[in-house]
């Protein structure tokens, strides 16, 4: 078969890696009923504060009696609290279902910027060689640091784009 035939739907081919993601993602969050993490009860803790709270800068209930403020930028506990809120689910349970979405997100994320940088041989390179790396590990584990993966080489990207069109949109884009 001709390369240019395999080639012609290249939104396809970028999934593979993704898909394996998933599927890889999905044995440990099946196999175990709570999330892979030990920092996840402290990110938990957080949003159901936020919950029960609303928006505070305070935990009041962590380093007794004191308690210490909050160092986490909030948009993960927000989307934890928001999710389990309307799913009606407990924040550890819908961190668990997060792993095998998060690590198709970030192997789609890498493979799709790597795709517009170079090619779609070294994307699919790229998107495999992922799971040999450290990586990878940290994609399946439903952390704020995940959403950083995810979000990063987008973001890295959109600066690429800035740069070569000369366009401020990408850049102010980028930043978001």
């Amino acid at each position: 078969m001709e390369y240019g035939k395999i080639t012609e739907n290249r939104f396809l081919l970028l999934m593979i890696p993704a898909i394996l993601a998933f599927i890889i993602a999905l044995i440990p969050t099946l196999k175990y009923p709570w999330p892979l993490s030990w920092d996840i009860h402290y990110h938990v803790h957080l949003a159901k504060l936020y919950l029960e709270q609303g928006i505070i800068f305070w935990d009041p209930l962590t380093y007794a009696p004191f308690g210490r403020p909050i160092f986490y930028p909030p948009l993960f506990h927000y989307i934890l609290a928001a999710s389990a809120a309307v799913f009606k689910v407990d924040p550890f349970q819908i961190s668990r279902y997060l792993q095998p979405i998060f690590a198709f997100f970030m192997v789609l994320s890498f493979t799709f910027v790597t795709s517009k940088l170079y090619n779609l041989r070294v994307a699919l390179l790229a998107g495999f060689f992922l799971f040999f790396s450290v990586l990878f590990h940290r994609a399946i584990l439903p952390l704020p640091e995940t959403m950083a993966l995810i979000l990063f080489p987008m973001a890295i990207y959109l600066y690429y784009l800035a740069l070569r069109g000369n366009r401020a949109k990408f850049a102010i884009l980028g930043v978001f």
